[in-house]
C-alpha cells in the first residue's frame, strides 16, 4: 500500500481524475433579453462568449495594456479601470477595461451554470453509491448547481441566517457521519474545518483556478485509515477556460484524464 505524507504526516492515498468531455448543443443554456427568453446550445454560447472575450482582450492590448503579459494581470487592469482605481487613463481606456472585465465575467459565470456538468456529477454521484461502503462529496462553485447534484446541501453563512444555516448544517453532517446519508453538496463550507467520517470520494462539478481551494477540498478525503484510498473526480470541459483552471488549481498534483465510468473501476 503506498502512503502519502502531507506536511509531515503520513495520510491515506487520494486519486486524483479529471473526467474530460466537449461541449455539444445537446444541452440548452436559457438566456434572458428584453423580457423573451431564448434557448442556446452550451457549445454555441460558449463559443459566442469566447468571441466578446478575444475582442474585448485584443481592444485592450490596443489600448497601451500589451505590458500585461496573462489574462489575469489584464483582468486586474480591468478591474481597477472599473473601479476608478485607474486615474491616469482616458475614458477610452476605462470603456475598453470595463468590457474587458465584463466578458471575462460573463465567460466565468456560463461555465459555472453548465447543465452538463450537472448531468456528468449526477451520474458519478449515482455510480458512486451503488456501492453501500461508498461516501461522496460534491462540490459545485454556486449553490444552485449543487441543489440539481443532491437533495442534502451544505449551506454557506449569511450573516441574516447564519444561525439558521449552522442548525440545518449540523443535522446534515451528522446525518452524514452516521450513514444515514451518504452523499452531501457543497460550496464552499466544507473546504476546511470540518469533521466528515468515511467519505472517499469527491466530485468537483465546477471549479476556479485556486489552487489552495483545490488542496482545501482535496484534504477532506485525507480523513481515512493509512491502509485505505481515496477518489477525486474533477469535471473539466474541454477546449473551454475550465482547462486553464484546471491546470493552474490541480496542474501540480499526479492525475488521470478518464472519459468513462469503467476507467474510475468504482
Amino acid at each position: 500500500m503506498e502512503y502519502h505524507e502531507v506536511e509531515g504526516e503520513i495520510t491515506n492515498k487520494v486519486n486524483l481524475y479529471a473526467w474530460e468531455y466537449e461541449l455539444n448543443n445537446y444541452s440548452k443554456l436559457v438566456v434572458s433579453s428584453k423580457g423573451r427568453k431564448f434557448y442556446f446550445g452550451e457549445l454555441q454560447q460558449y463559443e459566442y462568449l469566447k468571441e466578446q472575450f478575444e475582442r474585448a482582450k485584443r481592444t485592450m492590448l490596443f489600448m497601451g495594456s500589451s505590458n500585461y503579459f496573462d489574462d489575469s494581470m489584464l483582468w486586474m487592469r480591468g478591474k481597477k479601470l472599473v473601479d476608478n482605481a485607474q486615474t491616469d487613463c482616458s475614458s477610452e481606456e476605462k470603456i475598453a477595461g470595463r468590457n474587458f472585465f465584463q466578458a471575462t465575467k460573463r465567460r466565468r459565470e456560463f461555465l459555472f451554470k453548465l447543465e452538463s456538468s450537472v448531468t456528468i456529477a449526477r451520474m458519478l454521484r449515482d455510480k458512486i453509491l451503488e456501492n453501500p461502503a461508498n461516501k461522496v462529496l460534491i462540490f459545485s462553485e454556486l449553490t444552485e448547481q449543487a441543489n440539481k447534484i443532491s437533495a442534502n446541501v451544505i449551506h454557506s453563512k449569511v450573516a441574516s441566517t447564519v444561525k439558521k444555516s449552522d442548525e440545518l448544517n449540523k443535522v446534515t453532517l451528522d446525518k452524514f457521519n452516521s450513514g444515514v446519508i451518504r452523499d452531501i453538496a457543497s460550496c464552499n463550507s466544507l473546504t476546511s474545518g470540518v469533521n466528515l467520517i468515511g467519505c472517499n470520494y469527491v466530485i468537483v462539478e465546477s471549479f476556479n483556478s485556486s489552487d489552495v481551494k483545490s488542496n482545501q477540498i482535496r484534504g477532506r478525503l485525507r480523513r481515512l485509515g493509512l491502509e485505505d484510498e481515496a477518489t477525486m473526480i474533477v469535471i473539466v470541459p474541454k477546449n473551454t477556460q475550465a482547462e486553464t483552471w484546471f491546470r493552474n488549481g490541480y496542474g501540480d498534483m499526479d492525475y488521470k484524464v478518464i472519459k468513462s465510468f469503467e476507467e474510475l473501476k468504482i
